[in-house]
């Protein structure tokens, strides 16, 4: 029975829940019926990689749970099929940082008590984002991901079952239908939104696009988008991968991506003496609780992340599988 079970040596996920969950899968699956025995502990845990300790913890779980039971000299046996069990989500991000949070925490908050969510990274490793996938196939009920790659992942993505599948915040573009998405337009959204604010923007002389790519996705379709905007609207732009102490100028706008290059900004406005929203302006891609209050408000170019979260849950919750764009706007504040 055991060539079913799993243990991936990477996951967060303690062994001895592994175990409790394949098992679960099995009986799910049809693969173990009531009054089936146990594999014995002493003939087990060495087969499967892991301690003694760790495969008593999966069957006293088990136990718990009412799945199994035991008799004295037997062993241990399925004693009921009835799993009652949670519905288990695997989340997979690129990293943690301050707006995941917020979209992290309305995604939890909208689901309740009946849901477990397990949450990997992959730091956009494209190996690590891969093998977590296929690692963890055939183990959750629903997989979230954020591919947050400017290549193509789709072959690997797409391994997941449509009914199981939403893809949040970078749509993966795909004839094929039947999964759910909730993501950004990255183009035309940073496109419409310095459209509806042109008159706000014509008071700097030039526009500073800091792509940083260090430790930070910054999809190309966003470049794409501001770039258009620039020459369609006539003015002067520029591309640069970090903050430099020569390109801070007055009159000049900075549209920047991590909160690095933002405080570099703001310290070498002080030591130039120079205004921010009078002198020079900022832009800040992705709203946090933290740019409300910086330096009286950072104005922030952002998608809703709070409702992002709760369009994911409610997916997950009323099996709802569609693609959606979520809302982005241009957040004004006295940065600009």
């Amino acid at each position: 029975m055991f060539r079913e079970l799993k243990i991936n040596e990477h996951s967060i996920v303690p062994k001895y829940e592994q175990i409790v969950q394949s098992i679960i899968i099995m009986l799910e699956k049809g693969q173990l019926k009531k009054g089936d025995v146990l594999p014995s502990l002493n003939t087990t845990y060495k087969k499967l990689g892991v301690s003694r300790d760790t495969l008593i913890t999966a069957y006293k779980s088990l136990q718990d749970m009412g799945i199994v039971g035991s008799r004295h000299g037997k062993g241990f046996f399925i004693s009921s099929t009835d799993t009652h069990r949670k519905t288990r989500i695997f989340l997979l991000f690129d990293v943690m940082n301050s707006y995941k949070e917020v979209l992290y925490r309305s995604f939890i908050n909208s689901l309740d008590d009946s849901f477990q969510v397990d949450i990997y990274f992959h730091y956009y490793n494209r190996a690590v984002f891969e093998k977590l996938i296929v690692d963890n196939l055939d183990i959750y009920d629903f997989y979230v991901i954020m591919p947050h790659f400017n290549e193509d992942v789709s072959h690997v993505v797409f391994q997941i079952p449509f009914n199981k599948l939403v893809i949040i915040d970078n749509e993966i573009k795909s004839k094929l239908s039947g999964y759910a998405s909730i993501h950004q337009n990255f183009e035309n959204d940073i496109y419409n939104s310095f459209q509806k604010n042109e008159s706000l923007l014509k008071k700097y002389n030039k526009f500073f696009f800091v792509a940083n790519n260090t430790f930070q996705f910054i999809p190309k379709k966003i470049i794409i988008g501001f770039n258009k905007f620039c020459k369609d609207y006539g003015f002067d732009s520029e591309l640069v991968p970090e903050i430099l102490p020569k390109i801070i100028q007055k009159s000049a706008l900075y549209i920047v991506f991590n909160d690095r290059d933002l405080a570099k900004i703001l310290s070498e406005l002080k030591h130039k003496k120079l205004i921010l929203g009078k002198d020079i302006g900022v832009i800040s891609y992705d709203d946090t609780p933290l740019k409300e209050v910086l330096e009286n408000g950072i104005t922030v170019a952002s998608t809703n992340f709070v409702a992002m979260g709760e369009i994911a849950a409610s997916f997950i919750k009323g099996v709802t599988f569609k693609k959606v764009e979520n809302k982005f706007e241009l957040i004004l504040r006295c940065s600009l």
